[in-house]
């Protein structure tokens, strides 16, 4: 199967009253504001999106986006790789009064009946919720690098025992102690 490159702006009432379905790819680089949190702008982004009118009467867009970006792993600060997966539900509304009146499993966006949005808009801001704030590898696959202490020496919040300010109230009111 071939790749097929969208178009960068699509008309959403049109496309929903048709049943369009979408299926392309956008190169990561398109996307501005979730590039400002990735450690690379390389890859592409596989976008599926299904233009329709729902059971409730609004036009709405449902869909997926997912691709493989490089982010930047908080505990070793080492480049590693992470699955973007993000689904998209959205519906269209043409001012604020309509979005607020729309059913909670879409989000609203306020489109005008004859105007034009970007693929990039429609789906970016699901994208950049779907990279964690604090991306780290698995337990075990990166090491902590410091220069003061070996790793294995340093000691872990299971190995300190933790002192019960309480115990001497707990020891003042067992049976054996009668004041």
């Amino acid at each position: 199967m071939s790749k097929q490159t969208l178009n960068k702006h699509v008309e959403p009432y049109r496309m929903a009253d048709q049943g369009v379905v979408l299926k392309g790819d956008l190169p990561v680089s398109a996307f501005t504001r979730l590039c400002e949190g990735l450690s690379s702008h390389e890859g592409d982004v596989q976008i599926t999106l299904k233009f329709g009118v729902g059971e409730d009467g609004f036009r709405e867009v449902v869909g997926e986006a997912a691709g493989m970006v490089e982010v930047e792993c908080q505990r070793c600060m080492d480049l590693m790789p992470f699955e973007l997966e993000s689904e998209i539900h959205l519906g269209f509304a043409f001012h604020d009064e309509m979005a607020k009146s729309m059913p909670k499993h879409l989000d609203a966006m306020v489109v005008l009946p004859d105007g034009q949005v970007s693929i990039v808009d429609l789906i970016e801001d699901d994208l950049i919720l779907s990279v964690p704030q604090f991306a780290m590898h698995p337990v075990g696959q990166c090491e902590i690098k410091t220069e003061f202490a070996d790793p294995v020496e340093v000691a872990t919040v299971q190995d300190v025992e933790k002192i019960n300010p309480f115990s001497i109230l707990a020891q003042m009111k067992s049976p054996g102690n009668e004041n």
